[in-house]
């Protein structure tokens, strides 16, 4: 879900200010952990257009991940169903984050959906998300965007 970042207050990033679209927004990941990122815009779908290809998609390898990716589905497709602001209100980081126990479930993330809670990546594409994460930290502090943008119609894709 799109969502204003906590720490910014923007929804969305500029790659320079000459640019007149956004590179990056902001992302709050529905599922039972509770995370967020700025995701590329190459990596976001509209959830109407994703829920009908995920009709047809593989299962994860895995019951772990086809259960994280489950709950992910069920959350977002309840969110669907809601006003935004109803949406943020009940699937937002700050309230999901604050309601979280404090097992250190929740978690900020600053890269790509490669770091979803309910990604099926495998650990070797950690270590090259560790190096883009420094390289996206020093691209936000140069062209970091003042305007404000409500969407949370998107859902970060892999």
């Amino acid at each position: 879900m799109v969502e204003s970042d906590p720490d910014l207050g923007e929804y969305f990033l500029f790659a320079s200010h000459l640019d007149s679209l956004p590179s990056k927004y902001h992302v709050t990941f529905f599922g039972e952990t509770v995370s967020r990122a700025w995701i590329p815009v190459n990596m976001l779908k509209n959830f109407q257009e994703l829920s009908l290809e995920l009709a047809g998609v593989k299962k994860c390898r895995n019951k772990d991940c086809n259960q994280k990716l489950g709950a992910a589905l069920m959350m977002a497709q309840e969110a669907e169903q809601i006003s935004i602001q109803e949406r943020v209100n009940l699937f937002g980081f700050r309230s999901r984050y604050n309601g979280s126990d404090s097992s250190g479930e929740g978690k900020d993330l600053s890269l790509s959906g490669a770091n979803s809670p309910d990604s099926c990546m495998e650990k070797e594409e950690e270590e090259s998300e560790l190096e883009a994460e420094e390289l996206e930290e020093e691209e936000e502090k140069k062209y970091k965007s003042f305007i404000s943008y409500s969407s949370s119609e998107f859902l970060c894709t892999r």
